[in-house]
């Protein structure tokens, strides 16, 4: 696991943004119990500030498989079934399947877990050629992606601030302090036992 500050933009409009690399954490089967647990609390203490946007990341050449699914629902156990109003589709390897055949397999009957999950992260997709050298189009796709985050941020901020209006009256900065740092230790206790 990694974490990375970048920042993009232009001048009139930078921005950094802040990633948390989490590859194979949600794999329990690749992990020792001790190695996931670490791993977690890594995950925990970097997002101990919250998540503005969580991307999933899932190869469009191939297959939807039972191992995805079962990241998707270790996710959920781990971060509560909120978090998909947090989530972002990103779809790699767009120089091999195109736009076109994306929405076709987005739209497959057969494929209802993965339009659950799309209806879920509230439509929120985008594909990436990954393999392009060409300047433009990683702007362009970086663009889609920020554009996405950005919705997240928004809808999670439209809720979280009328969450804030009824939470805060009649508690001091303090006790809000503590009430949030118990939530936190109580989140991190429940993870422990999950992975144990």
């Amino acid at each position: 696991m990694r974490s990375t500050t970048r920042s993009f933009g232009d001048a009139a409009a930078p921005r950094a943004v802040n990633v948390i690399d989490t590859p194979g954490l949600f794999d329990m089967n690749a992990s020792t119990t001790e190695d996931a647990r670490k791993e977690i609390a890594k995950c925990m203490d970097l997002s101990k500030d919250g998540i503005h946007a969580m991307l999933l990341v899932f190869s469009a050449a191939t297959r939807f498989s039972d191992e995805d699914v079962n990241t998707v629902a270790s996710i959920k156990m781990f971060f509560g079934d909120s978090i998909s109003n947090h989530m972002i589709l990103v779809f790699t390897n767009g120089d091999q399947v195109g736009e076109s055949t994306l929405k076709k397999m987005l739209s497959n009957k057969r494929a209802r877990y993965l339009q659950e999950l799309v209806r879920l992260c509230a439509h929120r997709v985008v594909l990436f050629d990954n393999r392009t050298s060409d300047a433009a189009c990683q702007q362009q796709q970086l663009k889609k992606l920020l554009e996405a985050v950005d919705s997240v941020i928004s809808d999670t901020d439209e809720v979280h601030g009328r969450q804030k209006e009824i939470d805060v009256e009649g508690y001091t900065a303090e006790e809000m302090s503590q009430s949030k740092k118990d939530m936190y230790d109580q989140y991190l206790m429940l993870i422990t036992k999950m992975v144990i």
